[in-house]
């Protein structure tokens, strides 16, 4: 039960960030200058998140981290919920809150999970924890326009709002009672929290902003490299994005299995990110030649999917193996708040060398970061476990 309410709160903060690109053709008509607004959405939205991950720690002696999640869910409803006044302000007001609302999640539930989960399964639980992400945009994608075509944009908004209340008040009691039996360390306890971010915890969380970096790179430029570079039609372009989505679902529990099975040997993180590498400098040849098959891309889009946007609960899994359990939840909120930076920065990067040199010279600059990143990863975990097997920072192992 942790484990789906965990899966519950990922897609949920996902589904209200998601939810703006999903519903975008039902609303664009009412704001001045819709572009700009929803390219700018996610942006304000991460950033926002960035902060409150790193603070969130601070709220689990009060709430308990599940609560503490609820308590985001409620802020992040009251965000979506303002996108129904469909005005630049409202828009705005709904991404800083649900910004706030989404960065509280990773922290809260690793902080459970690792408690909980046995150490033979944490990579495997961790990733199954993560893939509530793609979920929630896939249910974004696939109801929210069918139910606007049923009703209205508002009233979607509405009907949506309503059952997401629904879900937090049902589980809200069970989350307590979990909470229980949680340790939750004051905010100032756990040792000097600032050491415990040692070298292999930054070099982690810089290979996640590489990572990170490209996972949104082709969340939102994939669809329109479909139909720029392949023409097709935007339908078409949308099912190779979905694909992408529904791929890392399936892939970060995959990936999790197979870092579970190897982890007394080696880890998977870096080898995920030369996969990534390697599938993004394969679209050049592609996008060069006339009429290059449309499986291919469908099948690149869904090996994408299996490796750029299956990364994250390995990740999770590592930097909650590299630090004390005590200081879990601020270790991983300031790990992620890197993570959010390449969230923010990766697309804004990516256009602008689309728009200044060429989709070439674009892909062959996510091959570049899938490699830095994947080195990353490398030194992070080989730092990471000589510092933890040294006894200098010792990870508790719960049974």
């Amino acid at each position: 039960m942790p484990l789906g309410l965990t899966v519950t709160h990922q897609a949920l903060g996902s589904f209200f960030i998601l939810s703006v690109p999903a519903t975008a053709p039902y609303f664009e008509a009412a704001l001045a200058r819709p572009e700009l607004v929803i390219g700018l959405f996610p942006s304000v939205a991460y950033l926002m998140a960035m902060v409150s991950s790193v603070l969130a720690y601070r709220f689990f002696p009060r709430f308990g981290p599940l609560g503490t999640s609820n308590f985001a869910i409620l802020i992040g409803l009251i965000g979506y919920l303002c996108l129904a006044m469909s005005t630049a302000w409202a828009f705005l007001i709904a991404a800083i809150l649900m910004g706030i609302a989404y960065g509280p999640l990773n922290p809260s539930s690793s902080v459970v999970l690792y408690q909980l989960a046995p150490l033979r399964q944490r990579n495997v639980v961790f990733s199954l924890k993560q893939s509530g992400v793609p979920l929630g945009g896939a249910v974004a994608g696939l109801t929210l326009p069918f139910a606007a075509n049923q009703l209205d944009y508002t009233g979607t908004i509405v009907l949506s709002a309503t059952i997401v209340a629904a879900i937090l008040i049902g589980f809200w009691q069970h989350s307590h009672r979990i909470d229980t039996g949680i340790e939750t360390p004051g905010a100032r306890s756990g040792g000097n929290r600032e050491a415990m971010f040692h070298l292999g915890c930054q070099l982690l969380a810089a290979a996640s902003f590489c990572y990170s970096f490209i996972q949104l790179v082709f969340s939102a430029f994939l669809g329109l490299i479909a139909y720029q570079f392949f023409d097709f039609t935007p339908v078409a372009a949308g099912v190779v994005l979905a694909v992408f989505h529904v791929s890392g679902i399936i892939g970060r529990p995959a990936w999790g299995l197979v870092a579970d099975y190897l982890r007394r040997w080696w880890t998977v993180l870096p080898a995920i990110g030369v996969l990534t590498a390697l599938l993004s400098a394969a679209l050049v040849p592609l996008i060069r030649v006339d009429n290059p098959d449309p499986l291919l891309l469908y099948g690149l889009a869904a090996a994408l999917g299996l490796c750029a946007s299956g990364w994250n609960g390995v990740y999770v899994a590592e930097l909650s193996n590299a630090v004390p359990s005590s200081a879990l939840g601020s270790i991983t909120g300031k790990g992620l708040s890197i993570t959010f930076a390449g969230v923010v920065i990766g697309p804004i990067t990516f256009g602008f060398t689309l728009e200044t040199f060429n989709a070439t010279v674009a892909l062959l600059g996510l091959f570049a970061v899938g490699m830095i990143g994947a080195g990353l990863a490398w030194a992070g975990v080989v730092v990471s476990r000589r510092i933890v097997h040294a006894g200098l920072y010792p990870a508790s192992s719960p049974a």
